[in-house]
């Protein structure tokens, strides 16, 4: 564990050093080396002027969220990268900035390696043992909401996989979930039967009440109503960003 000390440390200096692992718009990564530890850290973006009240005052940080949901699973028997603690500050008004550290997995690699390569060792065993770890969150009650391709983690050693968890900030706990609720949760996933295959395959092999037709034919569903629910939204942008820089068009 890293003490508050360090971890205030690492906070004041994160714009100007450390490693960068990842940016984007709404978060960066970097890796830091403290006393020979790699940490992992992730900036949150800078909450609006209404979330900055709300994160004060109504609801955790995302930084908090992430730390309190990785205990959570690590007290559950679920891996995720060990959380060292969190970091929010703060102005008259709310939260403005937040920071969350965790452990920094050496030679782990995600999800989506193995999803997009049809023909990387193991495809299938990975596919399966990834829904297994999945089938015993469900049977807990837990929905991990952003579970995309880059947010599970596998580590091999001596030929077992271990899934990690990452991106912890939203997840719905101690709920029933129903046969729908499971096949949405594996939505963001991917289009490719081969995966609906493995996965709906192996979740009836662990509760044969759930017919591998019928989980097959849900994660269709549900994964095309994803995919095509992100392209009318990005449509939707590109429409009203045309709109507001050509305005003429409206009279048109």
């Amino acid at each position: 564990m890293l003490n508050q000390s360090e971890l205030n440390h690492i906070a004041e200096n994160f714009d100007n050093s450390g490693s960068l692992l990842f940016k984007g718009s709404r978060n960066t990564i970097k890796v830091f080396d403290i006393n020979g530890k790699k940490v992992n850290v992730k900036s949150f973006k800078k909450p609006s002027f209404f979330k900055k009240i709300i994160y004060k005052y109504f609801r955790e940080s995302k930084a908090k969220r992430s730390f309190l949901n990785a205990e959570f699973l690590i007290q559950n028997g679920f891996l995720t990268p060990t959380p060292y603690g969190f970091i929010e500050k703060s102005d008259w008004l709310g939260i403005t900035n937040s920071y969350y550290f965790c452990e920094h997995l050496e030679n782990a690699f995600p999800l989506e390696k193995v999803v997009i390569n049809l023909e990387y060792p193991n495809r299938e065993i990975i596919l399966k043992n990834y829904t297994n770890y999945f089938f015993n969150l469900h049977e807990k009650g837990i929905e991990f909401i952003d579970n995309s391709l880059g947010n599970t983690l596998i580590i091999e050693d001596n030929n077992q996989f271990y899934f990690y968890l990452i991106d912890l900030n939203r997840l719905n706990i101690s709920k029933k979930l129903s046969i729908d609720e499971r096949m949405k949760n594996f939505s963001r996933l991917s289009l490719d039967h081969t995966v609906w295959n493995a996965i709906s395959e192996e979740y009836s092999e662990l509760n044969p009440a759930f017919k591998k037709t019928e989980l097959f034919n849900k994660l269709e569903k549900y994964t095309f109503e994803f995919y095509t629910g992100i392209a009318r939204k990005r449509n939707l942008k590109k429409l009203r960003l045309f709109d507001l820089n050509n305005l003429d068009v409206l009279n048109e």
